[in-house]
């Protein structure tokens, strides 16, 4: 499940990229999704520190 999310974020974040020439809205959307990558990385690093730890 968590890949589903980090693959979803990561595309939204290059498509919101390719399009925020047309809108700030799309500028917006990217932080967004920039911001929604960061936390699948810290949610991706937190469950291998939490694995390792077992």
């Amino acid at each position: 499940m968590l890949t589903v999310y980090g693959a979803t974020v990561v595309t939204l974040m290059m498509v919101f990229y390719g399009l925020e020439n047309r809108s700030p809205w799309f500028t917006l959307a990217f932080a967004v999704s920039c911001r929604g990558s960061a936390s699948y990385g810290f949610m991706a690093g937190a469950m291998t520190a939490k694995r390792s730890r077992i």
